[in-house]
């Protein structure tokens, strides 16, 4: 499969770096649908209950997930993408993510697009801060700096969303299209 007959899209970044708002842009200005990775986890007071599919425990367990991480005792599990016959989908992974499913089936994430978006600490840092969210800062930071390093080589575009606008979107469209 070539390069631009890829059109479902996987974003991976650091926490603060912008992930959710360039997936929103897929969807609101070119049409992709989300898709949502399961969580044990309870909703953040910030959060609508839209990020992720929340479950309990149990009914996270009845279900079958082509990967799960688990991180605070919470577990987080990605669908079956395998089965996703259509075209214009969005999701938002982990390295650990990435890494794991590449294992698993290697040829599988041949027909996703995985974009990396980046930040500058500094930015991460104060959108960090700005969550207010009970993980500390530097914890996630320094978290995020040892499971990336060495992420670039499955990534097929990098993305520095210090600069991030619409039209550095499109850009990156047109490289898909």
């Amino acid at each position: 499969m070539s390069e631009k007959q890829k059109k479902n899209i996987i974003i991976c970044g650091k926490g603060g770096s912008g992930k959710n708002y360039f997936q929103d842009i897929l969807i609101k200005k070119f049409g992709y649908k989300e898709i949502k990775l399961a969580t044990t986890r309870p909703k953040r007071p910030t959060e609508t209950g839209n990020e992720y599919i929340f479950l309990t425990e149990n009914t996270f367990n009845a279900n079958n997930y082509i990967d799960v991480q688990v991180y605070r005792d919470w577990y987080y599990g990605v669908p079956d993408i395998s089965k996703i016959l259509s075209y214009k989908n969005v999701i938002i992974l982990t390295p650990k993510n990435i890494k794991s499913i590449s294992k698993k089936y290697p040829d599988l994430l041949k027909s996703w697009t995985i974009i990396y978006i980046r930040a500058d600490e500094q930015l991460i840092r104060q959108r960090l801060s700005e969550r207010h969210d009970a993980d500390s800062v530097d914890r996630r930071i320094e978290a995020d700096n040892i499971d990336f390093d060495g992420f670039e080589i499955y990534c097929d575009f990098e993305i520095d969303t210090t600069v991030i606008n619409e039209d550095y979107t499109c850009k990156i469209l047109k490289l898909l299209n």
